[in-house]
């Protein structure tokens, strides 16, 4: 076997396990994962031969503009605007037209790059832990393309393009690699959250989602949260009446994203008026107030009004509230200057 046909069965093994996730995120649909693989086999079956030609530097450009209306309309009409699911797909079809034109060696890691891409986009895309398994596989193999790319490479340089397997004697190289990885990544998938709440976002991004200027979206998906994480917005301002504690952190609550619909997470209904205990005073815990706090809302669009998550007792200048099942609480109407 050439050197070769090795690097071109690696590349092709990888790049079927790279998207494997990504139809369990809902982020590629599973005809097109199909036709993705049929392709990958049918380069495999075509490396086995290894054939002197490949897909020349024209031919890719010619198909290239061929997909561009695709593209287009994926993005436009299919994907609602959103730009996730129209970009894997761009990048399923270029991998794919990339490995049937590995002729020259640079074209070998420009490939290795591109299933580097797709297993980047299902890490980010996944929250399940099952993906550590997916991780581990990766890791083995992509591993033993790195080291075998590098070893085959060195027999090149001395003038060895041997047909007989060159055997790598870095076993314990890559177990201990593989190992450390794990190790590593692991703990961190579990300790680093993939997005943070509440949805603090802006307005004018183009991913089909309705984001309002430092305000709240009703729906949240993969596209919003690079919005979200650079709001600089002002949402709130709070007086502690009696600090405790003024190191202590406080958290707030605006909102419950539990209904999972169409690739994007959403606010869920609200069960109804919040009951009143007094004229202007509502009660949402059980417990009795250890500090008092005067929070300023801005006009952030929304009816949702971010509370500390220990609230117990509110007393806001409106005469009804309504709540949900995550208990979240949100005003009647959308005010139009500070609460």
């Amino acid at each position: 076997m050439t050197f070769g046909r090795q690097k071109r069965y690696l590349l092709g093994l990888l790049a079927l396990l790279a998207p494997l996730p990504l139809p369990f995120n809902e982020i590629v649909e599973w005809p097109v994962l199909l036709l993705y693989a049929l392709g990958v086999i049918l380069f495999l079956r075509r490396a086995s031969f290894d054939p002197p030609r490949w897909l020349p530097l024209w031919a890719m450009n010619v198909i290239g503009f061929a997909y561009l209306p695709i593209f287009v309309v994926d993005l436009l009409v299919l994907g609602h605007g959103r730009l996730v699911h129209p970009v894997v797909h761009l990048c399923l079809f270029a991998l794919l037209v990339k490995l049937f034109s590995l002729s020259r060696e640079r074209d070998k890691w420009q490939a290795a790059l591109g299933v580097f891409f797709l297993f980047l986009a299902s890490m980010g895309t996944s929250v399940h832990p099952s993906i550590a398994l997916y991780l581990l596989c990766f890791c083995a193999f992509g591993m033993v393309l790195l080291t075998r790319f590098a070893f085959l490479h060195v027999l090149a340089g001395f003038g060895r393009e041997e047909p007989a397997l060159a055997e790598l004697p870095l076993k314990g190289f890559l177990t201990f690699s593989v190992a450390a990885i794990v190790v590593l990544a692991v703990p961190l998938f579990a300790i680093l959250p993939r997005v943070r709440s509440p949805y603090i976002v802006g307005r004018g991004v183009g991913t089909g989602t309705v984001l309002e200027a430092a305000g709240f979206s009703d729906s949240v998906n993969l596209d919003s949260i690079g919005v979200i994480r650079d709001s600089r917005e002002v949402a709130l301002r709070m007086q502690d009446e009696t600090p405790a504690n003024p190191d202590r952190e406080l958290r707030f609550k605006a909102g419950s994203f539990d209904v999972y619909e169409g690739g994007s997470w959403k606010k869920t209904r609200f069960l109804g008026p919040l009951q009143r205990e007094q004229k202007v005073r509502f009660r949402l815990g059980t417990e009795p107030p250890k500090r008092w706090a005067k929070i300023f809302l801005q006009p952030i669009h929304s009816r949702s009004l971010p509370l500390p998550v220990e609230t117990t007792l509110l007393e806001p200048r409106v005469a009804n509230l309504a709540t949900d099942v995550g208990g979240s609480v949100a005003l009647e109407f959308t005010p139009l200057e500070v609460v």
